[in-house]
């Protein structure tokens, strides 16, 4: 593959003009055989006006170098050759995601918030570039890619904000804080972007919940690190992170619920029926009250014509006074049993009989309450998955929870680690504290082993055996 180039200038710029070749950059003239003659690297159409070179050579050679240097972790040739890349190649994801990224991973300390802000800005490019260009089932795998090192810089990037803030004499809080948000917004844009582009797909909701759980769990040592420090803006700035981590949370919950459409479903449908019950209740004891007051309505002008014959008694018509008195009483003692008879009739409830006392009970009302209330826990919770069992990792099936709120179980697949986040099937998410196997405290276990684990929630307590249930699932996120 040959290509024209200027023997005076390098320029690959020469159009024909006149029948010879004129160098657009310095203005040198060369005559067909001339420049048969200076060929060098390059494909040259010279079947028009304006001379054309194909680059295609040239590409395929940066991108064999920009991915060797990415597999050996080269992050300085990496960038270099992903720069040039995007240069002769504008339209590649490849190169305009890794230019920024590499060039992220190679910043100094002072450097992190504005890196990681220019990676954070490339990414809703790349992934639009990506969308346009191929399919869903072909995208997931660039996108899984891209997600992976988005989450893995900024891991990085606020580890490296931390130590520089631990280190530092002058402890400038502010300026770890912004590190701090700058990297968490790589990640953070990475997941709502993904859903955004491919909300109709399983294996995207996965990875978006993915990074948001990165950037949760990572805002969380950034809020950590505000009570420890206790500052003087401790309660403002603890609130900001909080209000972050929330945002984040409600993000996955509400992908977790587009997963489990029919769970969510039913579990409104009960509280509908719940508050329908409620609604019922509130009216028939309505009705029930007015009902049992007109009871003896009849007797009430007898006793009425009574009070005023005994009020107009004289003091000293006791005999009399008393007379009157028990055809009073009489009254309403029939006036009481009727009601009383009323009370204790029985009326059809959902299907199952019982008294007016019965239903009357006080009890009833908070238990329909606690229903509701426990729903809506169920409906508000955060959830972290999984959000597609098909493409989330499997970790275990709970053969046991000890009292300790130890869980034991095979691993089913892949490799968990001390500090990964689990989910477990309703959604909780937790965090591994130690692996037991073989009654020795280890770092990792992989398929196939016989382990107990300890868990932490997102406050660093311990979980309970109340947090787990015997043959539940449990998913690496």
């Amino acid at each position: 593959m040959k290509q024209l180039v200027c023997e005076m200038c390098g320029s690959t710029d020469l159009i024909k003009q006149d029948g010879v070749f004129v160098c657009q950059s310095c203005g040198c003239k060369y005559s067909v055989e001339e420049a048969k003659k200076m060929m060098v690297e390059g494909t040259v159409d010279v079947t028009g006006s304006t001379v054309k070179v194909d680059t295609s050579e040239e590409l395929t050679n940066l991108y064999q170098l920009a991915r060797r240097a990415k597999a050996e972790e080269n992050s300085t040739t990496a960038a270099k050759y992903y720069e040039m890349i995007q240069l002769k190649d504008p339209s590649s994801w490849e190169a305009a995601f890794y230019s920024a990224y590499y060039t992220a991973l190679n910043c100094t300390i002072a450097q992190i918030e504005s890196a990681a802000n220019a990676v954070a800005n490339s990414v809703p490019s790349v992934l639009i570039m990506i969308s346009r260009t191929m399919p869903a089932e072909q995208a997931s795998e660039p996108v899984a890619e891209i997600q992976q090192r988005a989450c893995h810089l900024t891991k990085l990037l606020t580890q490296g904000s931390k130590n520089a803030y631990d280190q530092s004499a002058s402890k400038n809080f502010n300026e770890y804080s912004q590190r701090c948000f700058a990297s968490l917004g790589i990640a953070q844009t990475a997941g709502s972007v993904i859903y955004d582009l491919w909300k109709d797909c399983p294996w995207a909701w996965r990875l978006a919940v993915s990074a948001d759980r990165t950037a949760y769990t990572l805002a969380g040592t950034l809020k950590s690190a505000i009570k420890v420090n206790n500052l003087f803006f401790s309660s403002s700035a603890e609130k900001a992170v909080g209000d972050y981590m929330a945002s984040l949370a409600q993000h996955s919950t509400a992908i977790y619920w587009l997963a489990h459409i029919e769970e969510r479903t039913e579990l409104e449908n009960k509280r509908a029926a719940l508050q329908s019950r409620m609604e019922k209740r509130k009216q028939l004891l309505e009705e029930m009250t007015a009902e049992e007051e007109a009871i003896g309505a009849d007797l009430e002008p007898r006793l009425q014509a009574l009070e005023k014959e005994k009020a107009a008694l004289g003091v000293f018509k006791i005999k009399e006074r008393k007379v009157l008195q028990e055809q009073i009483a009489a009254l309403e003692e029939e006036r009481s049993s009727k009601r009383a008879a009323f009370r204790n009739s029985t009326i059809q409830v959902d299907g199952t009989e019982m008294s007016r006392d019965e239903y009357r009970r006080p009890v009833r009302t908070p238990l329909l309450y606690a229903e509701i209330a426990q729903i809506n826990k169920e409906l508000e919770m955060e959830r972290w998955g999984p959000v597609d069992k098909a493409s989330t990792p499997r970790l275990m099936t709970i053969a046991k929870v000890a009292e300790t709120g130890l869980v034991s179980g095979t691993i089913e697949s892949g490799v968990v680690s001390q500090g990964e986040t689990i989910v477990t099937q309703d959604g909780q998410a937790f965090v591994v504290h130690a692996i037991i196997s073989t009654s020795e405290m280890g770092n990792t276990a992989h398929a196939g082993m016989d382990v107990s684990i300890m868990f932490k929630d997102d406050t660093g307590e311990r979980a309970t055996k109340n947090d787990f249930k015997v043959g539940d699932a449990i998913y690496l996120l």
